[in-house]
């Protein structure tokens, strides 16, 4: 041995004598398991005051031990690149699994479709309605510039929500038909009066007629070409604008708009329909008003605001 400094001493040895602790003082077991590991002459640094041990300088690594951490390494990567690939195997699977298809036309024609559907929409006791307006708006009576209404529609009355525009001001006003009465709150206050029928600006709406109209009156229907949403089918047409008088009040009584039609392929309900086109005199040619129809025969019923 030879010194190398005043705390440090340098020993050459075979694994063996490090084995055996021949290099001054004990190696530490890692150190240890390094010597046994095909190193023919290993240089050692061994602090003499706290008796730990360690590679003063980098290691020159064995044929046998670079070869078998390159096998380590390899099968790492080999390892995350199949995990990579399967993850984007799945994942174009999900996706390909939410996409939309095109469903293959039911036996029935598309008129045929329709009977069926105004047979199960018949059968119902309620339904939640909205009616909404991709594009333009409904005029009312007094000035209202309808821009959306719904709520729950039963076979003895309604409970609905509207929004609108007078002018530049904006009104929120709700409405509870049941039989012959009518409930109405002041569009300024909220304070709920019962009115006369007739002097409701929605004494017009009914939408278990309109629905009937709609499905009654539909010309030339034919299966929609494009895709569907699974579980759905899809039906094209036009509608005399008379048809709609239940919906939107005065109409146009020349017009004819396009419709399209989305039915449940489980039940043949009625779940959206989409006007396109003049139905009202005031309308612009690109008005679009969409009708969706949900939450058939639930557990609801109507009860007087006040």
């Amino acid at each position: 041995m030879t010194g190398a400094g005043p705390n440090w001493w340098i020993c050459t040895a075979n694994s063996d004598a490090i084995d055996a602790g021949l290099c001054g003082i004990a190696a530490t077991p890692r150190v240890a398991r390094l010597a046994r590991t095909n190193f023919s002459r290993e240089l050692c640094l061994r602090h003499s005051r706290v008796g730990l041990a360690f590679v003063r300088q980098p290691l020159v690594v064995t044929y046998g031990l670079a070869y078998a951490f390159m096998r380590y390494t390899a099968s790492i990567r080999i390892t995350f690149i199949a995990l990579l690939l399967t993850a984007v195997i799945v994942g174009c699977a999900e996706s390909e699994s939410s996409a939309t298809v095109t469903p293959a036309p039911p036996q029935a024609t598309a008129l045929e479709a329709i009977e069926l559907s105004k047979i199960a929409m018949s059968n119902l006791d309620n339904f939640s309605f909205q009616l909404t307006h991709d594009s333009g708006h409904t005029t009312l009576s007094g000035a209202l510039e309808l821009t959306r209404a719904g709520g729950l529609v039963t076979t003895n009355g309604l409970d609905l929500e509207a929004e609108a525009n007078i002018g530049r001001a904006f009104v929120r006003v709700e409405a509870v038909v049941i039989d012959e009465q009518t409930w109405m709150t002041n569009p300024i206050t909220g304070v709920w009066s019962e009115i006369p029928p007739e002097d409701s600006p929605f004494a017009f709406l009914d939408p278990v007629k309109m629905i009937a109209d709609i499905l009654g009156e539909t010309s030339n229907p034919e299966y929609a070409p494009e895709s569907s949403p699974v579980g759905e089918y899809r039906i094209t047409g036009t509608i005399p604008a008379q048809s709609l008088a239940t919906l939107v009040g005065s109409v146009d009584p020349n017009a004819a708009p396009a419709v399209i039609l989305n039915f449940d392929a489980s039940n043949n309900l009625l779940n959206r329909v989409e006007i396109r086109g003049t139905v009202q005199p005031e309308d612009e040619p690109g008005t679009i008003r969409i009708i969706t129809l949900s939450e058939f025969d639930s557990n609801v019923s109507l009860e007087p605001p006040i």
